[in-house]
């Protein structure tokens, strides 16, 4: 992408994952009751619970496919260099 040798830098590591999970988490409750009353759908009131578990769901799974994906992605970083979960599958096999 626009020639760059990495595009997943520290923002991809299991560290700041959890950090853009629980700030995904403190956001997503407020902003998606404001739309959803906005919009006037009927609904479940929302929990923290499923805010937070959405968002470290969302953010680890992210993590995990871009591991299986990317070569220059280091989820372990800054204590392992290493991308244990590249060619895991195909690209073939992670669409289907």
């Amino acid at each position: 992408m626009m020639d760059w040798l990495e595009l997943h830098g520290y923002s991809h590591t299991l560290a700041s994952a959890v950090a853009i999970g629980t700030i995904a988490g403190l956001i997503g409750k407020p902003i998606s009751e404001a739309v959803l009353d906005w919009l006037k759908v009927p609904r479940y009131p929302l929990t923290w619970r499923a805010s937070f578990t959405a968002a470290y769901l969302g953010t680890l799974s992210h993590l995990v496919l871009d591991g299986i994906m990317h070569g220059d992605k280091r989820t372990w970083w800054p204590l392992s260099e290493r991308n244990g979960l590249l060619s895991f599958l195909t690209i073939p096999e992670l669409h289907v």
